[in-house]
């Protein structure tokens, strides 16, 4: 009877761990509206043999808080940054470069692209609903992007995040969920990311705001320097 006793409150135990570990995740019915999603970031050129691709970007880091959203491609050793920063939908954002000590940064308007995405050539979205897969813990929908004059690729996306319009500012906003796995080309450079973990924390409202010591730039300035460090390191 002992023994019974034991397995029982040790199973009741075991369970009720597992029933909250899921609903860590899983709020609000199945959605979640804060955390940070981790991506690794894969180079599919030459950059791969580089003898100073270590110094190149490793993460993408992608927060959001509500409807606040923030994307940060963060390099190796705290060389440099580079920040897409979003309040909301309806405004401007900010784009944020910080290279050592030194911040500057630039907005762009509501209608405007995040410059590493900066694609003016049509885009053709083919959805395949039935295509589904998990990844970091939410299942994910496929598409198939097709921009003319350029290779296509698939995405997968989510709607088990609550954001909206996720992928504001890029060509990719009619994409109706969160891209957890995605391609993206700038200046000779073809990134693959894929999300491989979800962080849960709620990030501070001030993660969504411009540093007091960054200097006010502009998009020609900024763009210059993040080309001469991608010339620099391929």
């Amino acid at each position: 009877m002992r023994t019974a006793s034991v397995i029982y409150f040790t199973a009741i135990f075991l369970i009720t761990i597992l029933f909250n570990g899921c609903g860590i995740k899983r709020k609000n019915g199945g959605v979640v509206d804060h955390g940070t999603i981790v991506f690794h970031i894969d180079y599919l050129n030459e950059m791969k043999t580089s003898s100073v691709s270590n110094m190149m970007p490793d993460k993408w880091l992608y927060s959001f808080n509500k409807n606040r959203i923030k994307h940060e491609l963060k390099a190796s050793f705290n060389v440099f940054s580079l920040s897409f920063v979003s309040e909301s939908p309806t405004d401007s954002c900010d784009v944020l470069f910080s290279f050592m000590d030194k911040n500057m940064y630039y907005p762009i308007a509501i209608n405007d692209h995040f410059f590493l995405y900066d694609n003016d050539a049509k885009v053709i979205v083919t959805y395949e609903p039935d295509v589904t897969k998990d990844i970091a813990g939410f299942k994910c929908s496929k598409a198939n992007i097709k921009f003319e004059g350029h290779e296509p690729f698939d995405v997968y996306y989510t709607d088990e995040i609550h954001i909206l319009e996720p992928n504001r500012h890029t060509p990719l906003k009619v994409i109706p969920g969160v891209l957890m796995e995605f391609t993206v080309e700038y200046n000779g450079l073809k990134l693959h990311l894929k999300a491989k973990d979800f962080l849960d924390e709620k990030p501070a409202l001030n993660n969504f705001k411009i540093p007091k010591n960054a200097v006010l730039s502009n998009r020609d300035e900024v763009v210059a320097m993040v080309n001469t460090l991608i010339n620099t390191f391929q």
